[in-house]
């Protein structure tokens, strides 16, 4: 038995309380939050699309891409295998934007990308992992989005939801903490130093039971 679970507002909210701070929204959504004044939180793919390196030609790269497949993603009259082929040339897109060597990304950029963004795990999220941990169930996470700012949004909770579990102040390492909660992430991930881009298998909406039973 496995759980598996979409992050992009499925693990993340959906609605972002505008009155959270910046401090509390470090917490990742450990707290509960009040409900007024809600805008649309971030997916991870957003998170990336606010980075303050973007030049004005990028960006109306971006913004084209979204006029171009966006359509295509809501039309119900499309078939399905036409709308994957669309969409993998939209993740593709954007995922050779993001890997350019003109952004020369790190791995502390995108830190800073997510906690000065609107991206919020949903509450409730740590006493799940804790109630799968105790069942020894795995929790599996395939996303269409980025891993590497999936991995800063669960590093800093499973690491919260360590300390809230075992009383210990200090953090441990991102791997360590994967094993120890038995999670997998399947996403887009980046390829950094000897050679630059992304993994050659693109995640997307569209693909990814294919890449789970891959």
């Amino acid at each position: 038995m496995m759980l598996m679970a979409d992050f992009d507002q499925t693990l993340s909210k959906y609605y972002y309380p505008e009155s959270m701070t910046l401090e509390r929204n470090q917490f990742l959504g450990i707290k509960e939050a009040p409900a007024e004044y809600v805008v649309q939180a971030d997916a991870s793919m957003k998170v990336m699309l606010e980075c303050d390196r973007f030049t004005a030609d990028q960006k109306k790269q971006v913004r084209d891409d979204f006029l171009k497949y966006w359509p295509v993603e809501q039309d119900p009259t499309i078939p399905l295998h036409l709308k994957s082929e669309k969409m993998l040339e939209w993740w593709v897109s954007n995922l050779k934007l993001f890997s350019s060597p003109d952004f020369n990304l790190t791995h502390s950029d995108f830190q800073k990308m997510v906690f000065s963004s609107k991206l919020v795990l949903r509450h409730g999220f740590i006493q799940m992992v804790q109630k799968l941990q105790e069942g020894k169930i795995p929790l599996v996470v395939v996303s269409g989005g980025v891993k590497a700012i999936i991995d800063v949004a669960l590093n800093h909770t499973l690491n919260e939801a360590r300390r809230i579990g075992s009383g210990v102040n200090d953090e441990i390492g991102y791997k360590e903490l994967l094993d120890y909660y038995n999670v997998t992430v399947l996403s887009n991930e980046f390829i950094f130093e000897e050679k630059e881009g992304f993994e050659e298998t693109v995640v997307n909406g569209y693909n990814q039971s294919k890449i789970l039973h891959s």
